[in-house]
This record gives structure tokens, sequence and C-alpha cells, in this order.
């Protein structure tokens, strides 16, 4: 029944803007897609109504990139993936600078979908989309963090620092150097990776993370009284820990990580 109401009200909403436009020679809307966002804007958000403009938005400007990706936001934030997703990859078709790099970052971290992610980010970097304009962040770090999930420590590693150089060591954040220094660390190649953690903290010294991963490095390598003293250190700055309540970072650490690491090193 309530379908049913969805329908009849999606119809009647079109029949009397149309109406309008025939009575006055121009749509209340604007009729432009950006008319029928701000009609959405008027409504509750995710209410029916704020739904069934979108879904006229669609019907009306078909090849408009906006209003999918609206309706893909609203539905992913309910858990609703497929339908998100949906919305989301059509969007990505018809805007792919605005909105490629977004669904890479949704198929990496939300769906841990790596192979669609690594695609994505790899063609948002075949058309210069480097640059994420809803979520900051750069296609080709994320290409690197893809690969480091999927196990291609070489590649990641590569387009990891192909990011670095391209914009700078001052100008990337810390948890970079983390990421390849995790990679490193895959490879067996522990100085290079205690060199990334430890520019990591020359940049942020109250890094948790980079004193947890360099003090688990020293426990490998048979230095347990360095590892002992970033896992003290990484204890005095656990209230710096990088936490979402939405999802997992790569590279996610918990305070359970920093007593383990304490426990093993220190006593």
């Amino acid at each position: 029944m309530k379908a049913i109401f969805y329908i009849m009200f999606v119809g009647f909403l079109a029949f009397h803007l149309m109406g309008c436009q025939n009575q006055s020679g121009s749509d209340p809307s604007g009729n432009t897609v950006d008319g029928w966002l701000a009609l959405a804007g008027d409504a509750s958000y995710g209410s029916d109504q704020w739904i069934a403009m979108l879904d006229s938005a669609i019907l009306n400007f078909p090849n408009e990139a906006e209003p999918y990706y609206r309706k893909a936001v609203r539905l992913i934030r309910q858990d609703d993936y497929l339908g998100g997703m949906q919305n989301l990859t059509k969007a990505a078709e018809l805007n792919p600078l605005a909105y490629l790099n977004y669904l890479g970052l949704i198929k990496l971290m939300d769906l841990h979908d790596f192979e669609g992610a690594a695609t994505a980010f790899q063609k948002a970097i075949t058309l210069g989309a480097y640059n994420d304009p809803i979520i900051s962040g750069n296609a080709k770090l994320r290409l690197g963090l893809t690969l480091k999930e999927m196990g291609k420590f070489d590649e990641a590693i590569s387009n990891i620092t192909e990011y670095i150089n391209e914009n700078g060591e001052e100008h990337v954040i810390v948890y970079t150097f983390i990421h390849r220094g995790t990679a490193y660390e895959a490879i067996g190649d522990f100085e290079l990776a205690a060199s990334d953690y430890e520019k990591a903290l020359s940049y942020w010294p109250k890094c948790t993370e980079a004193y947890y991963f360099l003090g688990k490095l020293k426990l490998a390598i048979g230095e347990a009284a360095a590892a002992c003293q970033n896992a003290r250190n990484a204890i005095l700055y656990k209230n710096f820990i990088r936490t979402n309540p939405s999802r997992s970072y790569t590279d996610q650490i918990y305070y359970t990580d920093l007593e383990a690491l304490f426990d093993a090193a220190c006593q």
C-alpha cells in the first residue's frame, strides 16, 4: 500500500509541475536538475517526499549525476549497499571527475571489494581525477592502500612513493609513511620500514600508530629495549589513535593492540 501511494505521489507531482509549466510557460522547479534538487531540499531528508523529488529528477534528467549520488548516499547510510552502489556507479559513469574516486573509496573501505576499488582508482588516475571532492583523499594513495590489501606490496610501495614524491613529504598526512612502512615490512625490508615509522614521528611526535608499528618491528628483530620504549610511548599517546565510528582504517590499531605489545616487549 505504501508503495502505491508513493507511485501516485510521484505521478501527481510530475503532472502538477507539467501543468504549471503549461500555464505559466515556466516550471516552478526551473525545469533544471538544480530546481528538482532544490525542491528535494525543501523536504525532510530521507522522507518519501525527498526520495520522490530525487526520483523525479532522475526521471526528467537521467544524464545528470548528482541526483544518483544523493540517492546513493542516503541508501548507503541505511545499509542498502545494493541500491546505493547501483546509484553511485551510475553517478560515477556520468561524472567520473566528481564521483569515481569516492566510488573506489566505498568499495575499498566499506565493501572490501579490492578489485573493484583498484579498477575505480586506476580509471580516476587515468582521467586525472586525483583528488576526491567528497571525502578528501588522493586516488594514487588510495590505489596504493588497495594494492597493499591485495598483497601486492611492491606495487603498493611504488604508488605510495609516487604520491609522496608528487606532493612532497611535508604535504602528505603522516599515516602515508605508516602505510608504506607496513608494506616494506611485509616484504622483509625492515630498515626502510623503520625509516618510514621514524619519519612519521618526525612530523608528528604523538603518532600512536608510528610508535606501535616501530615497537612491533623492533620486537621482531630482537631489540627488546627499543620495542619496550616504543610500546610505552604508544600507550602514552593512546588517545591519538585514528578512529572512525563507521569503518576501520587501513592499518587500524586498537587499545588492545597497544596492551599486547607492551606485555610482549616490557614484561
